[in-house]
């Protein structure tokens, strides 16, 4: 019985197979380092973050729901300040105009809305609150 040859097809497969198995082996990513732990007042910041968050997303629903069109108002800078969220509001009037930028502060205790113009103590509220 004769032994049969092996193709030049067949070396060329296995020879191509060792290379990207051998190429794949060596160029392996070095590993990445571990992230640095985060320090307590570091973990606080980023809860006391959160929070802050929290309660302008909130605040900003409340306020979007006392309004004409909520959904074209445009509400920028706001910011927790407890008990308070303070804030810019430029929404419609009944003629479908925007009025420009209003100092709004939303109390996120009592869910009272104030801003600017509608609420006879506003400044000072504003002053004690926001500033």
């Amino acid at each position: 019985m004769e032994k049969k040859k092996t193709s030049f097809v067949t070396w060329l497969v296995l020879f191509t197979v060792i290379i990207v198995a051998g190429n794949a082996m060596l160029s392996e990513d070095p590993p990445t380092p571990p992230k640095p732990q985060k320090t307590e007042e570091q973990k606080l910041a980023d809860a006391e973050n959160a929070k802050s968050y929290a309660y302008v997303m909130a605040a900003e629903k409340i306020l979007r729901s006392g309004l004409k069109d909520p959904e074209s108002a445009k509400i920028s800078r706001s910011h927790y300040s407890e008990p308070y969220v303070c804030g810019y509001l430029n929404a419609k009037n009944s003629f479908g105009g925007f009025t420009g930028d209003k100092e709004f502060m939303v109390n996120t205790v009592t869910g009272e809305v104030f801003v600017r113009e509608q609420t006879g103590n506003f400044v000072s509220l504003w002053n004690e609150h926001c500033i």
